[in-house]
């Protein structure tokens, strides 16, 4: 397995997953970096994915105020895979670099597709064999 699938096996967001869908995420992941005081998300700014920080530290703020800070193997940017809304918080590097991998919501909507799709093929097989 490549480095990207072991970053998200080990990210309790994607607890559950199967090896094949950890695989499709892997391959949309793109790893990004960002020097200190760089915004990463910006507070009522599109929701286009999720981060899981592998080096570095971010501050997470709302309304001008430090409610979090985060680091290795933390993430950020979840909410945008879950509804379609404005960022919540602003997010800014706080060390002297940060390495993440992102994640497009797109690829999470194939994901979480993929994931009903296969709910459903194990409903109809129940029903078919509780039919007989």
């Amino acid at each position: 397995m490549n480095e990207t699938v072991e970053i998200l096996r080990a990210t309790s967001f994607f607890k559950g997953l199967t090896d094949d869908q950890l695989e499709i995420a892997a391959k949309a992941c793109k790893r990004k970096n960002y020097l200190k005081d760089t915004i990463v998300i910006d507070e009522k700014g599109d929701a286009d994915g999720m981060y899981i920080i592998i080096s570095g530290k971010v501050n997470v703020v709302q309304n001008g105020e430090i409610v979090a800070q985060l680091k290795e193997n933390d993430f950020f940017g979840e909410l945008a895979l879950l509804k379609s809304k404005p960022r919540s918080a602003t997010v800014q590097v706080s060390s002297d670099s940060l390495t993440a991998v992102f994640l497009p919501v797109a690829t999470f909507n194939y994901i979480k597709f993929g994931l009903a799709m296969e709910v459903l093929d194990e409903i109809a097989k129940r029903i078919g064999e509780n039919c007989r």
